[in-house]
């Protein structure tokens, strides 16, 4: 006589139980094996500079054309070097390119006087001069997400002096048009007043969180990336930098978020040209220098309208439109896209 069905089915059951456990099981051997923590932002460079809210690094390499890369006060400073094979900062560097980097210190004590002036005149207008002075010459400066909103205060305030050319990279500029993200800001959703009077600085865990609830179902679709991709070495490398990264965050002090939020994102002036900055009236359009707005075309965190948006107040305007995501510059080899071409069309824009 045959099996009894219910003992094949039980049977049927305990091995599909015992093929999934082995399909975790490797899933999470080789996550787990993939060793990059010393690999991630390993270009080697050196502190050059450093104040009370920044430091600022010269990476190693010939010196021809100096850029200065101004980072995002929220995430790892990193992420344009994140692994050596999808390292940004590297090509650069073997092409002729010597960055500099801001890196911005944790300020874990509210202090009123870190307002967004503060860190414009204290960061960027510092790491501007001091590369100016060791460079002896005018510099490319970069401004990646929210280190372009800094960078576009800067140059709309100082007549772009010591800077030749401005690359904004992910940078919002119309903060209407910010999506989710604006209804996620606004002001029926964040009293940032009330929210700076009682926390005082913004937690960094506070941010994680906040990005969460930006379009969930693509973080969510992202999340389960691995589960089809376990085998592939180079997606778990890229991925467990890219979780790596994501979790290292850094506080927001107070007055810069209290600013940073009312004055952008819920009332748009500078965009709208209402902005009063060191105790004056500033314009994108006070931009003369050519610039260089590189975009990604699905972007959620800051969206191609809100970014190609420079183009209504800045004249002298190139783009380059990356595919996919927010980090796109880095991270499009991992939909299966060279990203090479366009990192050699910004070369080809810094060199001409």
């Amino acid at each position: 006589m045959g099996k009894d069905i219910n003992e094949e089915l039980k049977e049927k059951i305990k091995k599909d139980y015992d093929d999934f456990v082995k399909y975790l099981d490797e899933i999470a051997n080789n996550f787990l094996g993939t060793d990059i923590d010393k690999e991630i932002g390993s270009s080697k460079k050196s502190l050059v500079f450093e104040n009370d809210i920044m430091e600022l690094y010269s990476y190693e390499g010939e010196k021809r054309i100096p850029l200065l890369i101004v980072t995002p006060l929220i995430n790892g400073y990193y992420i344009l070097d994140l692994l050596p094979e999808i390292s940004f900062t590297k090509f650069l560097i073997e092409n002729g390119i010597s960055p500099y980097i801001i890196k911005w210190k944790n300020i874990k004590e509210y202090d009123e006087k870190y307002t967004l002036d503060y860190y414009v005149l204290n960061g960027v207008k510092n790491a501007v001069d001091f590369v100016f002075e060791n460079e002896k010459k005018d510099i490319i400066l970069l401004g990646h997400c929210l280190g372009g909103v800094l960078t576009s205060l800067y140059l709309s305030c100082f007549n772009n002096e010591k800077v030749l050319k401005y690359i904004s990279m992910n940078s919002p500029y119309d903060f209407s048009k910010m999506g989710i993200v604006s209804s996620l800001t606004s002001s029926e959703i964040i009293d940032i007043d009330k929210l700076v009077d009682s926390l005082g600085n913004i937690p960094a865990d506070y941010q994680t969180l906040s990005f969460q609830f930006i379009n969930p179902a693509v973080r969510f679709k992202s999340l389960m990336g691995i589960f089809y991709n376990y085998r592939n070495k180079f997606f778990l490398r890229v991925y467990k930098a890219l979780l790596y990264w994501r979790d290292d965050n850094i506080d927001m002090p107070g007055e810069f978020a209290r600013s940073l939020i009312k004055y952008f994102f819920q009332q748009n002036r500078f965009f709208n040209e209402e902005l009063e900055f060191i105790n004056k009236k500033v314009s994108l359009s006070n931009i003369k220098i050519p610039v260089l707005n590189v975009i990604s075309q699905f972007d959620d965190i800051a969206p191609y309208p809100a970014c190609d948006a420079l183009s209504n107040k800045v004249i002298n305007v190139e783009r380059i439109i990356l595919p996919n995501g927010h980090l796109a510059i880095v991270l499009m080899s991992m939909i299966g896209v060279d990203h090479k071409p366009y990192w050699e069309k910004i070369i080809e824009w810094i060199k001409k």
